[in-house]
């Protein structure tokens, strides 16, 4: 293939070519830019000689005109004053016409190669930092790539509404959803299908931390809760369902409001690391976040223990889960969603890229789940007015 750019023209990052392929993609931002195959470069170069050769008629009859209009024939023949720019006009036209109609043929050709290479769209709510999950989730669609034998491309989303969004419209076809928004996601698409669940979503635990300097003391149980009243605290994203909704849901259960914190209110940081962050910073006293990412933290070495520790960990519940669009057979042939489900179910520590991808989910493989499960986290959004 000819005219392979060295760099992505949209943000100079380096490129990927698979040999043969009518396309490349930007490795950094995503970009697809199709190439010129046999019959593109045609219809182009058609185009581009057309217009040259046109030009030339232009500009000769220009200089004739130029000529014309200086002779004596022209003042007994001044008509011709308006024939010349009309047939300019008219040549024009018809040179503008033909470019368009290949260009419309050449958007034709891009369209057929888009609907032959279907392209699977994954994406996740960001309850880390960005750089955790592009990392977690390109090496996600490689290996489905693989597997499923489709192209597969990880969208990130800015919050956790918009991964709802996404999927509502059908612009994400899978998404790693919590509880929450997985339930919000199904409601709202009617017809969410739950692929699967990693084995710690089974019994899934929040956290709660509070900063040294602020005195708080480890609690017993859940009554004990009732002592943060009055210091500054945060959650994470006001949709996260372990670091939001289940920790509001067992303050609750103490009798604990949100108007029982200082000022009246809490904060809301967006991710469980901002939670973390926050806390440990000393810009709050406590918070609340998933225990896995406290774990993960921890194993990183990003806590400094003498600053920030955990209070009290949450009884479990059911969180995190994949959850893919209701038609994906229509789209990619039927048995896809099924294929797609095994895939997950059979991630192993035997490959090295499968072992880093439960490495990074923080799970040891992933096992069956359904939307049943999910059940009291909606009776639970319900009743904050999470879902309405």
């Amino acid at each position: 293939m000819k005219n392979i750019p060295d760099s992505c023209k949209k943000c100079g990052g380096p490129i990927k070519w698979v040999k043969s392929s009518e396309y490349i993609d930007c490795q950094y931002c995503g970009k697809r830019t199709y190439l010129d195959t046999e019959d593109l470069a045609k219809l182009k170069n058609q185009i581009y000689n057309t217009k040259v050769l046109l030009t030339s008629l232009y500009l000769k009859a220009k200089g004739s005109s130029s000529r014309f209009i200086k002779s004596t024939k022209f003042k007994r023949n001044k008509k011709l004053l308006f024939i010349t720019p009309i047939a300019s006009i008219s040549i024009l036209s018809i040179f503008f016409t033909y470019k368009l109609n290949n260009i419309d043929l050449i958007s034709k050709k891009e369209r057929i190669i888009n609907k032959n290479e279907e392209t699977l769209f994954i994406g996740a709510i960001p309850d880390q930092n960005p750089e955790q999950l592009n990392r977690l989730y390109k090496v996600l669609a490689s290996e489905l790539n693989e597997q499923l034998n489709v192209m597969v491309k990880y969208k990130p989303v800015i919050n956790y509404p918009a991964a709802v969004t996404a999927f509502k419209t059908g612009n994400l076809d899978i998404v790693w959803f919590g509880g929450l928004t997985g339930v919000q996601a199904r409601l709202q698409n009617n017809g969410g299908i739950v692929l699967a669940q990693r084995d710690i979503d089974a019994e899934f635990r929040s956290v709660f931390i509070a900063n040294k300097k602020s005195s708080i003391n480890k609690l017993n149980n859940i009554n004990d809760l009732k002592s943060l009243k009055g210091k500054r605290f945060t959650f994470g994203s006001e949709s996260s369902t372990s670091g939001r909704l289940m920790p509001q849901y067992f303050m609750n259960k103490a009798g604990l409001e949100i108007t029982d914190f200082k000022g009246g209110t809490v904060g809301f940081s967006g991710s469980h690391d901002a939670t973390l962050a926050l806390v440990q910073s000393g810009s709050y006293d406590a918070g609340a976040l998933n225990e896995q990412v406290w774990e993960s933290n921890l194993k990183r070495g990003r806590i400094n223990p003498s600053k920030v520790y955990v209070i009290w960990r949450t009884p479990t519940y059911y969180d995190y889960h994949w959850l893919a669009q209701p038609d994906l057979d229509k789209t990619f042939g039927e048995g896809f969603t099924k294929k797609l489900t095994t895939v997950f179910l059979k991630l192993n520590q035997s490959s090295t890229r499968q072992k880093q991808i439960l490495k990074l989910f923080g799970a040891s493989k992933f096992i069956t789940s359904s939307h049943e499960n999910y059940n009291e986290i909606e009776r639970i959004a319900r009743k904050i007015g999470k879902i309405k």
